[in-house]
């Protein structure tokens, strides 16, 4: 949920510094320290120096930077890179895990030297939650910023189609319905499939016969006129086939007399 939203077209140090100084303004206490997780915008970081100072602990998004280091590799090397910085960033030593990405951009240097300087670069704050001590799902979720961005994309799928915003009270307003709307609740628990009603399936249609076509329950149903010579020794035929039918003749020699049994040669079905 948002606790504090401003209105801005880019990530900039000034609207930063002025969202948190808003934070404070309401009760934000950080006298005791405050994580905050970022990604690799330097105005976002620049915004919380200004305004925490030494009180905030960084910690860098692991996620944005595999993205950011693969991007500068082949494409047969990526999978294999990504897994192998996911381990190194999931270490729960701090120490260990920072020993490990720096011999990783050591030997990517020669050959990928722009992918060593992206993975170098910050990477003192990809391990302040496992300098914490903290493991398990809170790690999991600290470590990145996709709390935020799922939060974001919804707020862009939501408004996507509004054209003519009236003023940034609008903006606000729409972000703020739709991050207390319905959508954001727990999902309905689905019945377990010995709970859900069964409704018997439907009969599949056959083709009928050519003695099909002299029952009584065919005769009541269908009205189509075929002529008599072509009913020895054809095969079974479809209702399709009928119709078909039905409408060559149609075409040939009219629509059928239906009150005298249809034209000669022919009988009413």
């Amino acid at each position: 949920m948002f606790v504090c939203l401003e209105p801005a077209a880019t990530e900039n140090s000034v609207v930063v510094k002025d969202l948190l100084a808003d934070l404070v303004d309401r009760g934000l206490r950080f006298e005791h320290g405050i994580l905050a997780v970022l990604d690799g915008s330097k105005a976002l970081r620049k915004g919380v120096a200004k305004v925490f100072g030494t009180k905030a602990l960084v910690q860098r998004c692991t996620l944005q930077k595999r993205r950011n280091v693969i991007d500068y590799l082949p494409v047969a090397r990526r999978k294999a890179m990504n897994k192998r910085l996911a381990g190194i960033f999931a270490n729960v030593d701090a120490e260990a895990g920072l020993r490990d990405a720096r011999r990783l951009a050591a030997q990517l240097k020669r050959d990928h030297p722009d992918a060593a300087g992206s993975l170098l670069e910050g990477l003192e704050e990809m391990f302040t939650v496992a300098r914490l001590g903290i493991s398990g799902a809170l790690r999991r979720s600290l470590t990145n910023t996709n709390c935020i961005e799922s939060m974001i994309s919804t707020v862009r799928v939501v408004t996507h189609r509004v054209k003519n915003w009236q003023d940034g009270d609008m903006k606000k307003r729409w972000i703020d319905r739709n991050d207390r709307s319905p959508t954001h609740l727990p999902p309905r628990p689905r019945p377990h499939p010995d709970d859900r009603p069964r409704h018997p399936r439907r009969p599949r249609h056959q083709p009928c016969s050519t003695h099909h076509l002299h029952s009584r329950s065919c005769l009541k149903s269908n009205r189509i006129t075929i002529p008599l010579q072509q009913q020895a020794g054809r095969p079974p035929f479809s209702l399709s086939d009928l119709l078909v039918r039905h409408r060559v003749q149609s075409r040939q020699q009219g629509p059928p007399d239906t009150t005298s049994g249809g034209p000669a040669g022919s009988y009413v079905i």
